[in-house]
């Protein structure tokens, strides 16, 4: 049964995936919205929409710098720690579905996170000091979250 017939949104049920090609995929795609968005010729459009533009744009780029031009996922521990923490929490605060669906997208993520940290080993090539310090800090302070000593 897949997760839609189960009534979970498309993505509930998963975590991100870091693996190199899809690191590589994520970054051609920014790159090539980035082409597109620059290739749009705004002048006879309404000003708001203009805006919309260069705000969108601005995002991308942002995305592009962070991701590539910082290489996080190489580089920065504290990627993984969010998507673990995030991947639970993100579902469990906000009243958008039944809670027995967001608990069991919940428990789905959770079975997922030995598999990303394990992948999270093999991408995290280059961690950075003070990244890798606050990451360890990060999770540290999830032990009272998560009922942990």
């Amino acid at each position: 049964m897949s997760s839609s017939d189960q009534g979970l949104h498309t993505w509930d049920d998963r975590l991100a995936d870091y693996s190199a090609p899809a690191i590589r995929a994520r970054r051609d795609r920014v790159v090539k919205l980035i082409e597109e968005v620059r290739a749009l010729e705004p002048a006879a459009w309404p000003r708001d929409d203009r805006i919309d533009r260069t705000l969108f744009l601005a995002q991308l780029e942002g995305a592009d710098f962070f991701d590539r031009g910082l290489e996080r996922p190489e580089t920065n521990p504290q990627t993984y720690v969010n998507e673990c923490s995030n991947a639970i929490f993100s579902l469990l605060k906000k009243e958008y579905d039944p809670r027995r669906k967001r608990a069991a997208a919940a428990t789905a993520r959770l079975r997922a996170m030995p598999a990303l940290l394990e992948e999270a080993r093999r991408t995290l090539v280059r961690p950075v000091r003070l990244y890798a310090r606050l990451a360890i800090e990060s999770a540290r302070a999830m032990d009272d979250l998560l009922g942990r000593a």
